[in-house]
């Protein structure tokens, strides 16, 4: 009873760990950057204009594709926004 108990469990342990290693060896493709600009610039009666951020943050943030985008509506104050997709 306690032999097939740990041979249970070496054979478990053996099946991770060939799993494991044969997962190191996998490449995973990279999805790509999405298109920001599909982001409404309209949004609740705001109105977006998009900004530009310097060269020297972007390159801080190295990010994929940035969005920077300020949302005003008349009596209301304005809304920024930052996408960022690392």
């Amino acid at each position: 009873m306690r032999r097939s108990k740990y041979i249970s469990l070496l054979v478990v342990v053996s099946a991770l760990t060939v799993y494991t290693y044969s997962m190191r060896y996998r490449t995973i493709e990279s999805p790509g950057a999405p298109d920001l600009g599909l982001v409404s610039s309209s949004v609740a009666g705001y109105t977006g204009r998009d900004e530009t951020l310097e060269a020297e943050s972007l390159l801080l943030l190295g990010a994929d594709a940035t969005l920077f985008r300020t949302y005003r509506r008349e009596g209301f104050p304005p809304i920024w926004l930052f996408l960022g997709y690392f």
